[in-house]
């Protein structure tokens, strides 16, 4: 009997025969599937990451793993914290935060401080300031290629994407005595429901 292995590659700039190199003047990538879309592109001096989701929040990732018992906790706070990235998400980062693969310029990884523009969650802090509920750590489009035993497949064109997010460093207070104040919290989030091949480049 044959046994099954499968093995999955993530590569970006990993890759001793590639090294990267700053945002060209244009770059555009859009991946979609009959009910979703994600695009990142470059727009003036910012790189955008925009996805659209007929589905909504319901196919919204809460974790980049498969999600354990000891993990349950963190998934239910994400359900009740992510609820409203809700089918319409645009992150963007500072163009000079943001790096591309200089043999595979569909590659791209931004990392820093990025800005939530959609949607707009906000909170006000002990001074009784108005700040940005999340903030996006990190986001990449990475290529897989994917092989089992007996069985290749080449799928160059094959992408996913990976985006992190955290909630405020500082301790919020519940409006309900009842519950909990909420502490920071990181997402680490991986887009691998949108594995597909049919993606746009110009």
């Amino acid at each position: 009997m044959k046994l099954g292995l499968s093995l999955l590659i993530s590569l970006f700039s990993v890759s001793s025969q590639a090294s990267s190199v700053q945002i060209p003047e244009k770059y555009f990538l859009s991946c979609g599937t009959s009910a979703s879309q994600i695009t990142v592109f470059l727009e003036k001096d910012r790189i955008v990451f925009h996805l659209e989701d007929l589905m909504g929040f319901q196919n919204f990732p809460l974790n980049s793993m498969p999600v354990k018992p000891d993990m349950a906790p963190l998934a239910l706070r994400g359900i009740e914290e992510l609820k409203d990235f809700d089918g319409d998400v645009i992150i963007s980062w500072e163009k000079n935060k943001c790096l591309v693969d200089s043999t595979r310029p569909n590659l791209i990884r931004c990392s820093g401080f990025g800005s939530v523009d959609k949607p707009q969650v906000t909170f006000i802090n002990s001074k009784g300031e108005t700040h940005p509920y999340f903030t996006a750590n990190s986001m990449a489009v990475i290529e897989v290629r994917e092989e089992t035993i007996g069985l290749t497949s080449d799928l160059l064109n094959n992408m996913k994407f990976s985006l992190a997010l955290s909630t405020p460093l500082e301790t919020i207070p519940a409006k309900d005595p009842s519950k909990k104040p909420k502490t920071h919290t990181r997402y680490d989030l991986a887009f691998s429901n949108y594995l597909m091949t049919n993606c746009l480049t110009r």
